[in-house]
């Protein structure tokens, strides 16, 4: 004879077999929604620096003649400066050996460069021509992170005169 539904047994198990997978899946989601807080505040605060790394770098080359030289591998850009009625030669640029981003305040003199940024991992410098004619500065970098590369892209519109007002797109 057969019997239809289950037995007492079997229903026990089948509900001992939930409790084990939804306290599984409890704990893991617990375990993700921790690790994701702290990839998420661990990327904060690498943009922020990346971020304060690339305003230095811009507030650097707002007092420029506005006629950049870039490096033909688009890792450097270097500039005269014109700052409190003096001019100088001045350059930024992508240091790989050691992945640091450094600013040369005068390359005419002996002191080495000062680094602004580390854990570069790449860095380009580019000419772009916007619609209006002008040719703008864009500047990308990317910085090492855990679990993933944190990047970000700017560029500088400037006029032709001696001290630009420039502003960052």
């Amino acid at each position: 004879m057969l019997k239809k539904g289950f037995m007492l047994v079997e229903l026990l198990l089948a509900t001992v077999l939930l409790g084990i997978i939804v306290a599984t899946a409890g704990i893991y989601g617990k375990y993700i929604g921790v690790m994701n807080t702290e990839i998420d505040r661990a990327a904060i605060v690498s943009m922020a620096k990346l971020g304060s790394g690339m305003e230095y770098l811009v507030q650097k080359m707002q007092h420029t003649d506005n006629k950049q030289v870039l490096d033909s591998d688009g890792k450097g850009v270097t500039f005269v400066v014109i700052y409190a009625g003096g001019k100088r030669t001045a350059r930024i640029y992508f240091d790989r050996a050691n992945n640091q981003m450094l600013y040369d305040y005068n390359i005419g003199d002996d002191k080495s460069a000062k680094v602004f940024l580390t854990d570069i991992i790449d860095v380009m410098f580019i000419k772009e021509r916007i619609a209006t004619g002008e040719e703008r500065l864009a500047i990308e970098i990317e910085a090492a992170h855990k679990p993933y590369p944190v990047k970000l892209r700017t560029s500088v519109i400037g006029r032709n005169r001696a001290i630009p007002q420039w502003r960052i797109n």
